[in-house]
């Protein structure tokens, strides 16, 4: 399969508990093959951002964050750095980058996992990752 057009999928996480200790989830990688008969293997692709949305708990304590990773190096992928904090109130919602690495999810994965860091007392909110997908 080519390279040349990459296709966004987003992944909803709904009501993450950022104050419940650490929070994990595995994505499977699409595949890129062209049928079930010849399915080929895991796309590459690149984490473009996460959303924090739907507040229903205001966050309270200290700063909390996103990561992306392979199962052994839980933010290999992507990582927003420690920015949800007490600053994010019910009703907001927050765009996050990559404050990390920036590299690629290789070609050949059969899934990523999604890490909620857990440094804060209080903090609910739902999550949507952005993938684009090779």
């Amino acid at each position: 399969m080519a390279y040349d057009a990459r296709k966004r999928t987003s992944y909803h996480f709904a009501a993450i508990d950022f104050g419940a200790g650490l929070v994990s989830r595995v994505i499977a990688v699409p595949l890129d093959g062209i049928s079930t008969a010849s399915p080929g293997v895991g796309r590459r692709g690149s984490v473009a951002g996460a959303t924090v949305h739907n507040v229903t708990e205001d966050f309270a304590g200290t700063d909390a964050g996103i990561q992306v990773g392979d199962g052994t190096d839980v933010d290999v992928y992507f990582d927003s750095g420690t920015v949800l904090d007490a600053t994010v109130d019910t009703g907001e919602s927050v765009y996050l980058l990559d404050d990390g690495s920036k590299i690629d999810i290789e070609a050949g994965r059969t899934n990523i996992t999604v890490t909620f860091a857990d440094a804060v007392t209080t903090g609910i909110a739902d999550v949507t990752l952005d993938i684009d997908w090779d």
